[in-house]
């Protein structure tokens, strides 16, 4: 998609416990109820909505759980679009969206990477706004500072400490989570309170954890105090140790082309 294209008010989000959804045109169909999730590596549709958008699929993607193991997945290339921005040739799977449809029955997909990827992206958690292109990038002026981030797959990875420890945990920017998950292994770090009766839900399904709680936990140059954590007991993947949810900020701007993002509490 040539340039980086505005949307003046930005589109408004539903938030539904935190969650962030918007109406999607899909080929021109719909709109469509999606889930906006910058830890998803592709958009997603279910398959009835699929129908209904006219996706023809013709390959297939390989799906790494964050439990581990993979899945193939339809996959098909389509129109997307966000009030006036549209982006062609965006891969959109087929799936059945089990954790997402635990948090909204009438949800039709998830809005990822593969799509917001393509410019700057601000999500309003306090104005219930989502901005894209130069206006998401005039916007972000009044949040945070810019922090340096990397990749896995297209998602976005950034850095938290947890105290009293100093380790760096690289853990995904994800609207998709419920809460801080770190898959540490026999490397976990000390919580308060921790207890083996959590359970977490992403877009990915859900699972068994435990679950406790850190003194104080800095990402961004920001700090949150008493944030509860979960604990994976498995070892991490080699591109990053867990997931951070994003509605733990009243803002959060990403710009996956320069690798920066800005937080906002």
């Amino acid at each position: 998609m040539a340039g980086s294209p505005a949307m003046k008010n930005g589109s408004k989000v539903a938030l539904v416990d935190g969650y962030a959804f918007v109406e999607v045109v899909i080929n021109h169909r719909g709109p469509f109820r999606m889930l906006v999730d910058s830890g998803a590596t592709s958009c997603a549709m279910t398959p009835d909505a699929g129908r209904a958008a006219g996706l023809v699929y013709d390959h297939q993607v390989l799906l790494n759980a964050e439990t581990g193991g993979e899945r193939p997945s339809p996959a098909a290339y389509a129109t997307v679009g966000v009030e006036s921005v549209e982006a062609n040739s965006v891969e959109v799977l087929s799936d059945r969206l089990e954790g997402v449809q635990r948090l909204n029955t009438k949800v039709d997909g998830v809005l990822g990477q593969s799509f917001l990827g393509r410019f700057p992206y601000l999500v309003d958690y306090q104005r219930k706004r989502l901005l894209l292109g130069d206006d998401a990038r005039r916007a972000s002026a009044r949040l945070g500072p810019e922090v340096a981030v990397t990749q896995a797959f297209g998602r976005i990875v950034v850095a938290v400490t947890l105290d009293p420890e100093v380790q760096l945990w690289r853990v995904i920017l994800d609207m998709g989570a419920s809460g801080l998950v770190l898959q540490c292994g026999s490397q976990c770090p000390q919580l308060g309170g921790l207890e083996n009766a959590g359970r977490i839900v992403t877009n990915a399904g859900d699972w068994r954890v435990r679950r406790g709680k850190t003194a104080r936990l800095e990402v961004g140059g920001l700090a949150i105090a008493h944030a509860e954590v979960y604990l994976l007991d498995m070892p991490a993947p080699a591109d990053h140790d867990g997931l951070l949810p994003a509605h733990w900020f009243s803002a959060i701007y990403v710009d996956a082309g320069r690798n920066v993002v800005r937080l906002a509490r």
